[in-house]
C-alpha cells in the first residue's frame, strides 16, 4: 500500500479507483501515436504506440484492436503495467497492400483495460502526400523603373 500522491493522507489499495481522502481519480492511463497522420508512398508506414499507467494501482491492458484491417498489430497478450513501470509499446504498421488506392483512409486503436476502466483510442490517419501546385493564370508582369532612370 502507499499513500495518494496528490492528498499524501489516504493509504490507496489495491483496486481503489478514487482517493477515499480527496477524491482523486488514481486509475488513470494514457494511449498515445508517435505521429497520428501517416503520408501514404512515404516509407515506413508504421508507428508506436505507447501505453503509459498514470495511476497508483496496477493497469491491466486486456487487448488492443483496431476497426481497419489495414492496421497491423503485434500479436498481443494481457499484461500488467504497475504505476512505476515504463510505458508498454508496440509497433503499428500500415499494410499499404490493403488500403485503397486514394483518399483519406482512417482508423481507431482502442485499448481495452481491465477493472472497469473505461476503453481509450487514438486515431491514426493515412493520407495521399501533399504536393505543391503553382497555377499562374491571370498574372501580369508590372516592371518598375527606379526614379533616376525616369529623369534621363
Amino acid at each position: 500500500m502507499a499513500l495518494c500522491k496528490r492528498c499524501e493522507r489516504w493509504l490507496v489499495a489495491e483496486g481503489d479507483v478514487y482517493c477515499g481522502w480527496c477524491g482523486s481519480e488514481l486509475v488513470g492511463y494514457e494511449v498515445a501515436l508517435t505521429r497520428d497522420v501517416l503520408f501514404r508512398g512515404r516509407m515506413p508506414l508504421h508507428v508506436q504506440l505507447t501505453v503509459r499507467n498514470l495511476g497508483q494501482t496496477p493497469l491491466e491492458v486486456h487487448n488492443i484492436r483496431a476497426d481497419q484491417p489495414w492496421v497491423e498489430l503485434p500479436q498481443f497478450t494481457a499484461q500488467t503495467l504497475q504505476p512505476d513501470d515504463p510505458p508498454l509499446s508496440l509497433q503499428v504498421t500500415v499494410a499499404d497492400y490493403i488500403l485503397p488506392p486514394t483518399g483519406i483512409h482512417e482508423a481507431i486503436i482502442q485499448i481495452i483495460a481491465g477493472d472497469g476502466r473505461a476503453p481509450q483510442s487514438v486515431r491514426l490517419q493515412v493520407v495521399p502526400e501533399p504536393r505543391l501546385q503553382i497555377d499562374m493564370v491571370d498574372v501580369e508582369i508590372v516592371q518598375q523603373f527606379p526614379e533616376s532612370d525616369k529623369t534621363q
